[in-house]
């Protein structure tokens, strides 16, 4: 079945750098803009912090399930058409999200959210194997997402004051639809599909576990991010600027830490960045006594 399709299992990078540039835009898009949207929800909806944390961890929570599944099915289904599907309902949900007050509706539509973003992640991550030159492609899907991620923080911001955090999820859905008939581009089929053994589950239910204690500290770590920069004194719009600023200072760190990996090894710039946000998280106790040590905690367990 499909043989004709499966015996094409790698593609130019011209091929595959549209659909899966965008496939890594709007599959990551949640955890994009998660501090812009949990900070919007303390502000407009009357959520705590707590409960933030809350939000971030479920629609993580699904990201994390629906990549372990999806990666593991792939080759069993054809992957342009479910990430198309998946865009569709990612859109649809978030427009939904824009007019649910209910919480507990509100947290089911988030985890389905976060569902239906790993399903594309998984897509992605399972297409970039396919390509001549992975390496090539996936430097290339950074640095195009990096640039189109801050157009998401530049804007965010000017939508949410006017429109509020309706307006913010009404955009992002919007804009996820209008996407999603490029990724009907991508592949349909990769190699041949082998049976998932016990190894393969295991792994799968390991990664699982991790992404479900680890979600928590990061959601944190991006909420608490959020909420200093507006107690010294920045502004919505400011806090955008700050993290679109961060990405393209990110695509800088990131062709250092290749240079520096190559000459002294990988494990170099790893600690090196560790140890960084390691220390810019304590220096930060001066300025909001009251809340680095969870973000420093939140900063030491989503970096390590």
């Amino acid at each position: 079945m499909f043989a004709s399709e499966q015996a094409i299992v790698m593609y130019t990078l011209r091929q595959l750098i549209i659909p899966c540039s965008l496939a890594g835009l709007i599959g990551y898009q949640s955890l994009t803009v998660l501090p812009i949207i949990l900070g919007a929800l303390v502000d407009y909806r009357g959520f705590t912090l707590a409960n933030v944390g809350y939000v971030g961890s479920v629609e993580i929570l699904g990201m994390a399930l629906a990549v372990a599944v999806t990666t593991g099915l792939i080759n069993r289904v054809r992957r342009n058409r479910l990430a198309f599907g998946a865009a569709i309902a990612l859109g649809l949900t978030q427009i939904s999200s824009a007019f649910t007050l209910d919480p507990s509706l509100f947290f089911a539509e988030r985890f389905l959210a976060g569902l239906s973003a790993g399903c594309m992640a998984g897509v992605l991550a399972s297409t970039i194997a396919l390509a001549r030159e992975p390496e090539r492609l996936t430097a290339f899907i950074y640095l195009i997402d990096a640039l189109l991620a801050s157009a998401f923080y530049l804007g965010l911001p000017l939508v949410i004051a006017r429109f509020e955090l309706a307006g913010a999820y009404a955009l992002l859905g919007a804009v996820t639809i209008l996407i999603s008939p490029a990724f009907l581009m991508l592949p349909t089929h990769g190699p041949v599909a082998a049976n998932s053994s016990a190894g393969f589950r295991k792994d799968a239910l390991r990664v699982i576990a991790f992404a479900i204690i680890l979600s928590a500290a990061t959601a944190a770590l991006w909420t608490f991010t959020e909420r200093m920069a507006l107690h010294v004194g920045l502004t919505v719009r400011q806090v955008g600027q700050v993290f679109a600023g961060g990405l393209l200072v990110g695509i800088m760190g990131a062709s250092l830490a290749a240079w520096v990996g190559d000459r002294f090894g990988s494990a170099r710039p790893i600690m090196l960045a560790w140890t960084m946000v390691l220390v810019l998280a304590l220096a930060m106790c001066p300025i909001c006594p009251h809340l680095p040590p969870l973000f420093s905690a939140s900063a030491c367990c989503g970096f390590s």
